[in-house]
């Protein structure tokens, strides 16, 4: 042990005697006067908490748990590829025909022989969860419970009170079947503006009337110089980042809320319902309900 150590050791052990000894003079005043001892403790530092986050057990999944109607989901378009289907409307009112055999090809352009749709809006093309199984699942779920029925009806009308409010505003066609809505009269041109319009007909009719040959010839003027044409403009060149690769946007849907509702979007903000009926697009700031529903959405998942 170095001296130095030593002497801190002697150091301290002097001031926790003399502190003993204080305690001891004060005890002897406190019980004169009738108060309670004073206890000297050793203090005991506390261990720093580790900040190492727990690992979770080996097989666990950060993800909650799949929903309910995500369950129902899943089994109700395992089904429909393993069985097929009957037809039946939606509750949005479009009717999906009912399931026959047929030779399709996936993506890889691979023919294998599954269940599709003999009409309706996916005709001859396989069942998916936005192609038919959702709305095949609310269908089925609608049938079973009243309340979610209720539901569903409830948001079947809101949408089209939307989509009818939209389209008003955005057309200028009339009500009225068979109307013709007349053109606005073009407003009156003064007889300055078209007194200048006259002289610049004139001018162009002049300058296409006298001949090239007349050129340098007796008494003829001189025919005014040609002005060299315009040079072509450099083609823009476009910026490829990334050696040109095109970034795939994840189209499978997870679970988000938003204004306290609960929905289900995508990598592209496509925002559909908790019964998987198309609501529309988040813009950053709101759900942009103009936007239609895109086609591509038949090859959506939902996100494992």
């Amino acid at each position: 042990m170095s001296t130095v150590n030593q002497s801190m050791i002697e150091k301290m052990a002097a001031l926790e005697k003399s502190l003993a000894e204080q305690v001891t003079v004060l005890n002897s005043m406190r019980s004169v006067l009738g108060g309670g001892e004073l206890l000297l403790s050793e203090s005991k530092s506390k261990a720093p908490k580790s900040r190492v986050k727990k690992s979770k057990p080996e097989g666990e999944k950060a993800d909650r748990p799949p929903s309910a109607w995500n369950i129902f989901l899943k089994e109700t378009v395992e089904n429909m590829k393993s069985n097929g289907w009957p037809a039946w409307t939606g509750l949005d009112g479009v009717s999906y025909g009912a399931a026959e055999k047929a030779t399709v090809k996936d993506k890889s352009g691979a023919e294998h022989e599954a269940w599709v749709y003999s009409d309706g809006p996916f005709k001859g093309k396989e069942v998916t969860p936005a192609q038919g199984g959702m709305t095949r699942a609310s269908f089925l779920k609608a049938e079973s419970d009243p309340v979610a029925k209720e539901k569903a009806l409830k948001w079947q009308a809101k949408l089209a009170e939307k989509k009818a409010a939209s389209t008003g505003s955005s057309t200028s066609t009339s009500a009225d079947e068979g109307e013709v809505v007349e053109k606005k009269p073009r407003k009156p041109q003064s007889e300055e503006t078209k007194a200048a319009a006259a002289v610049k007909r004139a001018a162009n009719k002049a300058a296409k009337a006298t001949p090239a040959a007349a050129v340098g010839g007796s008494g003829s003027a001189p025919a005014p110089a040609a002005s060299p044409p315009p040079a072509p403009k450099a083609a823009a060149k476009k910026m490829v980042i990334g050696g040109g690769a095109k970034k795939v946007v994840d189209l499978s849907f997870y679970p988000w809320e938003h204004g306290g509702v609960d929905y289900y979007t995508n990598d592209r903000s496509d925002v559909v319902s908790t019964e998987f009926d198309w609501v529309g697009r988040f813009n950053g700031k709101e759900i942009d309900e103009t936007v239609e529903a895109p086609e591509d959405l038949g090859d959506a998942r939902m996100r494992e």
